[in-house]
């Protein structure tokens, strides 16, 4: 099966196409999410909001608002950086914050929500986050590509892969669809789902990457904590069945367990492999 090498520029236009899907989403979480207000309502008391969440509703709404609006524009400091080949701090950040203060200000000009100086403050600090973690990242590419050359991703199709993932694939539908309740639908299913990933990723990237497994758990875990902040509702996609059964509606920490059990099998088997 012959071997491609994905070029440069064809990674950029991935992740532009990423970055692009980010935006979009966000306008569509905070803009086009709700139904217009009779009135324009701004906040520029800093936390009265927040504060006055966890009063009135409690500790939980008060932890899923606050986290919430970080980890919405995680993405944009991580991603950004990428995209651009002069990306200071400063100039990220400023960005984030412009993104964010054009979002608050649409909100206001055109009834579309509350402007708050919460959402301003707490987006900011999420772009910082996400600057960080691109700033931990391209060290740690850097570090291996010091020691092992550059990191090309090398695209080809792997049978073997391509055979396990059909049978997973038609074992987690017979579980959603024959399966109600117990072990096998609450708890195996999950640890099937990451496998699922696993051999969907490597049908088509021979690489070796060392720490795929990790990366497999966090995008499950971020999956199943978007399911506690119902993301599949603040999408508009409610109303979707197959919406709300590929994204799920329902968190369970059991379930972040399962998909730890699942990557720890997927560690064993590429330790087994050489890999």
């Amino acid at each position: 099966m012959p071997e491609y090498i994905v070029s440069t520029q064809v990674k950029k236009i991935v992740l532009w196409l990423i970055f692009a899907t980010y935006i979009v989403v966000v306008l569509r979480l905070t803009i086009f999410r709700l139904a217009p207000l009779n009135e324009r309502q701004i906040s520029l008391t800093l936390f009265i909001d927040l504060i006055n969440v966890y009063r009135h509703a409690g500790f939980m709404p008060f932890i899923r608002l606050f986290l919430g609006n970080i980890a919405w524009f995680i993405p944009f400091g991580l991603l950004l950086p990428m995209l651009i080949k002069r990306n200071p701090f400063w100039l990220i950040t400023f960005l984030g914050f412009l993104f964010s203060l054009a979002i608050e200000a649409t909100q206001f000009i055109f009834y579309r929500g509350v402007a708050e100086l919460d959402d301003l403050f707490l987006n900011t600090i999420g772009v910082i986050i996400g600057y960080f973690m691109f700033k931990l990242f391209s060290q740690r590419l850097k570090a291996h590509e010091e020691k092992h050359g550059k990191l090309d991703i090398i695209i080809s199709i792997n049978f073997k892969y391509l055979v396990a993932f059909l049978v997973l694939f038609a074992a987690i539908v017979a579980i959603a669809l024959f399966v109600q309740g117990g072990f096998i639908r609450n708890h195996f299913g999950d640890i099937l789902i990451v496998l699922f990933i696993y051999c969907f990723i490597k049908i088509f990237v021979k690489n070796k990457f060392k720490w795929l497994w990790l990366y497999i758990f966090i995008f499950a875990t971020l999956v199943e904590i978007g399911q506690y902040f119902g993301l599949v509702y603040l999408l508009g996609l409610g109303h979707s069945r197959l919406a709300r059964i590929v994204v799920g509606v329902t968190f369970d920490v059991w379930d972040i367990v399962m998909y730890f059990v699942g990557c720890v099998l997927i560690l064993l088997y590429e330790k087994a492999q050489g890999e």
